[in-house]
C-alpha cells in the first residue's frame, strides 16, 4: 500500500508564513485595541484573513502543480486553525494580550471555526473518494 503524502514542503512553508502573519496580527491587534482604535482592528482582521487565505492559495496552487493531492485545501485550513489558536492561546498564557483578547473570545472563534473545519474535512474526504491517487476519475477516463 502506497503511503499518502500529508505534510509537504509547501505546507510547511505556508505554516511558517501563517505563523509569522499570526504573530504580526496579534501584535498589531493588541496595539489597536489598547489604543481603542476599534475600526482599524476590524480592518486589520480582514487584511490578516485575506493574507492567510492568499498565502494558502499560493502555496496550495504551487503544490498542486507538483503533487496529485486532492483535498480541497483542507490541510491548509487545518494548519491555519492550529497556528491561529496556538498563537492566540500562547499570547494569553504568556500574558501578552493586555486587557483584550480573553480565552472566552478564543473559545468563541474556535467554536465557530471547528464545525466549518469539520464540514471542510467531510467535503475533502468526499472529493478524495471520487478520485484515484488524488486525480479526478473523470480526468483519467475521458
Amino acid at each position: 500500500m502506497k503511503a499518502k503524502i500529508i505534510i509537504t514542503k509547501h505546507l510547511v512553508w505556508f505554516t511558517i508564513t501563517a505563523l509569522l502573519l499570526s504573530i504580526g496580527f496579534r501584535l498589531l491587534l493588541n496595539f489597536l485595541l489598547n489604543e481603542q482604535l476599534y475600526v482599524f482592528s476590524d480592518v486589520t482582521g480582514a487584511v490578516y484573513g485575506a493574507s492567510v487565505f492568499a498565502a494558502g492559495w499560493l502555496f496550495g496552487e504551487r503544490e498542486g502543480r507538483h503533487l496529485p493531492i486532492n483535498d480541497m485545501g483542507f490541510r491548509y485550513n487545518f494548519a491555519t486553525f492550529l497556528v491561529f489558536n496556538l498563537v492566540w492561546g500562547g499570547w494569553i498564557v504568556l500574558g501578552l494580550n493586555g486587557k483584550y483578547g480573553s480565552l472566552r473570545s478564543l473559545y468563541g472563534i474556535a467554536l465557530i471555526w471547528s464545525p466549518l473545519l469539520l464540514i471542510h474535512l467531510l467535503l475533502s474526504l468526499r472529493l478524495r473518494k471520487k478520485s484515484i491517487d488524488g486525480l479526478d476519475k473523470e480526468d483519467i477516463f475521458e
